[in-house]
């Protein structure tokens, strides 16, 4: 259903005392969840056998939901993150099919999580630049831009690196080395953040992430390959084996013994992860997720990857994927 037409049904709902249903039969929506996360709740349902259109979700602070609260047009996908909000919030979800709206779900709730840390400005004088990554050794935070590099070890001890003409998208440390890359294939790299050597990446495309994963760095860009160092030195494509799409990376995370990679597929609600085992030299068939939308970034806690980005998808078993 286009907005414009779900925006007229609402008018004629709250003000033609229309309820929560009537007319065609729409199925009640059901399998709901709404998970908390920090300052926003992310809800998710099943798909209407009933052709939806689309899906009204109905909120308030208060509990005991009904059709005259807060309404949100969520579209036709069958999950919505709201917020920001701080209280917890109380929902029921309604299918809409063909001009009808279903009855509203059963009610379910959350807390969000709450933002308590405080946040100030270390460097004003900067702000004009744009700082894209950060990576913390040897005692001394670097932060990557712009043709930019900035290091610190206090928080006014500020050192701007000279001459630096790279855009720089990312940078990491291993605990020996930071290595930073940027667009038209820019690897640089530094053992204490001050000093910066030019590296030959062998690759003109944009890099725009870089992760230290066991043994080596691996780096993914606009190419539809990753690139391996061993040293940060001496750069090589990692594609063999590897199923391409014709799509670049949008993210990579190491998870303990295997190198994750996430790739849009052709559609844009569908997102394809990649596995990669170093000691078998050799990359997985491809996993789908439906309704992933676009993933910006992840990261791997020990048991669990979190991938961010239009939704947040979360999993144990690099299979299988929750929203």
């Amino acid at each position: 259903m286009k907005r414009l037409e779900l925006f007229l049904l609402l008018i004629c709902l709250n003000g033609c005392g229309g309820g929560d249903g009537g007319g065609q039969a729409v199925s009640e929506v059901g399998g709901i969840t709404a998970r908390a996360g920090l300052e926003r709740v992310f809800l998710s349902w099943n798909l209407s056998s009933s052709n939806a259109d689309g899906y009204l979700v109905y909120w308030n602070n208060r509990g005991a939901v009904t059709s005259q609260d807060g309404v949100i047009d969520a579209g036709e996908t069958a999950a919505y993150m709201h917020g920001p909000i701080r209280e917890t919030t109380y929902y029921r979800i309604a299918a809409v099919s063909k001009g009808t709206i279903g009855p509203l779900s059963a009610e379910i709730s959350a807390t969000p999580r709450v933002v308590t840390a405080d946040w100030y400005k270390v460097f004003p004088e900067l702000t004009e630049r744009d700082l894209n990554a950060a990576a913390h050794g040897r005692d001394r935070l670097v932060v990557v831009g712009n043709q930019i590099i900035m290091t610190m070890r206090d928080e006014v001890d500020w050192q701007e690196v000279d001459l630096v003409r790279h855009h720089l998208r990312d940078v990491v440390w291993n605990g020996s080395l930071f290595v930073a890359v940027g667009l038209s294939g820019a690897i640089l790299t530094s053992s204490d953040g001050l000093q910066w050597h030019e590296e030959s990446s062998g690759a003109v495309e944009d890099l725009e992430r870089i992760i230290w994963g066991g043994d080596r760095f691996y780096v993914s860009g606009s190419m539809e390959s990753v690139l391996e160092s061993r040293d940060g030195v001496i750069w090589s494509r990692n594609e063999d084996g590897l199923i391409g799409t014709g799509v670049k990376f949008s993210a990579i995370v190491w998870a303990g013994d295997r190198l994750v990679a996430f790739r849009a597929g052709v559609h844009p609600y569908y997102q394809h992860v990649y596995l990669y085992s170093p000691a078998e030299a050799t990359w997985s068939e491809p996993t789908l997720i439906s309704y992933g939308g676009f993933i910006a970034d992840a990261a791997w806690n020990g048991n669990k990857i979190v991938a961010v980005g239009s939704y947040v998808f979360e999993s144990v078993n690099l299979t299988d994927w929750v929203l």
